[in-house]
C-alpha cells in the first residue's frame, strides 16, 4: 500500500515536472514567434520608409534636372534677346523684331515659371517625405501590452488549475499553446 503511493507520487510529480518542462518550452517557442513577428514589423515599416525616401529622392533628382535646363534656356533665351538687332538682316521690318522680342520675353516668362515650379515642387517633395517619414509610417515598437502577453513566469504554470498540472501527456486534451 506505502509502495502504490510512493509510486503514485512519483508518477504525479513526473507529470507535473513534464508538464513544466512543456510549459516552459511551448512559451519559449511563443516568445520567440511574437519577436520574430515584432521584427518582421519593424523590417517591414523600415522597407516603407526606404520605398519613401527613395521616391523624394527620385523626385527631387527630376526637379533638379527641370530646374538645369531651364535655367539653360533661360540664359540663351535672354542671349538671343540681347542680340536680335544682329541676328535679323538690317533690312527687316521692325514689327517683326518686335514679334521675335515678344515671343522670346514670353519664352523667358514660361522658363522662369517652369524654375519656379520645379524649386516648388523639389521643396515640397521634401517636406511631404519628412512628414510622411515623422507622422504616419514611423516604426512600430511593441506595446507594453504585447510585451507581457510574449513574456510568461514560473507563478503562471503554478497558477493552473489542478487539471493542467497533472495532465496525462499524450490522452490529455489542452495545453498552454499562447
Amino acid at each position: 500500500m506505502v509502495l502504490g503511493l510512493i509510486a503514485a507520487g512519483y508518477a504525479m510529480w513526473d507529470m507535473v515536472s513534464y508538464n513544466r518542462k512543456n510549459y516552459f518550452f511551448d512559451n519559449t517557442i511563443a516568445q520567440e514567434r511574437a519577436f520574430q513577428e515584432q521584427d518582421m514589423r519593424i523590417e517591414q515599416f523600415a522597407l516603407y520608409r526606404e520605398d519613401v525616401r527613395d521616391l523624394v529622392e527620385l523626385t527631387v533628382g527630376k526637379m533638379d534636372l527641370y530646374l538645369i535646363a531651364a535655367a539653360l534656356l533661360v540664359d540663351r533665351t535672354i542671349v538671343m534677346i540681347c542680340k536680335q538687332n544682329e541676328a535679323f538682316p538690317s533690312w527687316s521690318p521692325e514689327w517683326a523684331v518686335t514679334l521675335n522680342a515678344m515671343s522670346l520675353a514670353s519664352g523667358v516668362f514660361y522658363l522662369l515659371l517652369a524654375l519656379w515650379l520645379a524649386m516648388y515642387a523639389s521643396i515640397s517633395a521634401q517636406c511631404f517625405g519628412a512628414r510622411l517619414l515623422t507622422q504616419f509610417v514611423r516604426l512600430p515598437y511593441a506595446r507594453i501590452e504585447e510585451m507581457v502577453k510574449a513574456t510568461k513566469i514560473a507563478s503562471d504554470f503554478d497558477s493552473q488549475g489542478a487539471r493542467e498540472l497533472l495532465r496525462v501527456p499524450v490522452l490529455g486534451v489542452g495545453g498552454n499553446v499562447a
